[in-house]
C-alpha cells in the first residue's frame, strides 16, 4: 500500500478506505461487514481442505466469568480487535495485506490472549487508533 492511502485515516471504526457503501461498517469479505459478530472468507479461502469453521470470525466467544465478547463490558475491547485484524487485511503498513486464512489463524491466538487480559481488571484497552503514519497503538 502506498503512503496515500494511510493519509488522514480517521481514528473510528471506518478506519481505513471503505470498501462498501457505508464508512462506518466497511466489507471486510463478500458477505460480511466490519461490525457482523461473524467475519465469514467462505468466498476467498477456497481450501477445500479447510472446514466452514476456519473460514469464519466469531467474534462472539465465551469469557471468562460468562457472557460473549460481543456484551458491552467488552464493547472497546472488541472494536480495537477487530480494528486491529481489518488492518491487517486492508491496511498494513510495510507488509503485505494478510489473506483470510492467515487472519483466521492470527485470531485463534488472539482470543486467547483476550480471554486472559480481561482476567486483569487493571489492563484496559480503550481503543486502536492511528499515530501518523508510522503505525497502531493499543492504548
Amino acid at each position: 500500500m502506498t503512503g496515500k492511502v494511510r493519509q488522514g485515516l480517521p481514528k473510528t471504526v471506518h478506519a481505513g478506505q471503505a470498501v462498501g457503501t457505508a464508512p462506518q461498517n466497511p466489507e471486510v469479505s463478500l458477505v460480511s461487514r466490519f461490525q457482523d459478530k461473524v467475519w465469514d472468507f467462505t468466498n476467498e479461502n477456497r481450501n477445500p481442505a479447510a472446514g466452514s469453521g476456519d473460514k469464519r470470525v466469531h467474534w462472539p466467544f465465551r469469557m471468562p466469568g460468562g457472557g460473549s465478547f460481543t456484551d458491552a463490558p467488552y464493547r472497546s475491547l472488541l472494536l480495537a480487535s477487530k480494528q486491529f485484524l481489518y488492518a491487517l487485511r486492508w491496511h498494513p503498513l510495510d507488509e503485505p495485506p494478510f489473506s483470510p486464512p492467515s487472519l483466521r489463524n492470527l485470531f485463534r491466538p488472539m482470543k486467547g490472549f483476550l480471554t486472559h487480559l480481561v482476567s486483569y481488571p487493571q489492563a484496559r484497552v480503550v481503543s486502536l487508533e492511528w499515530k501518523g503514519d508510522r503505525g497502531r497503538v493499543l492504548h
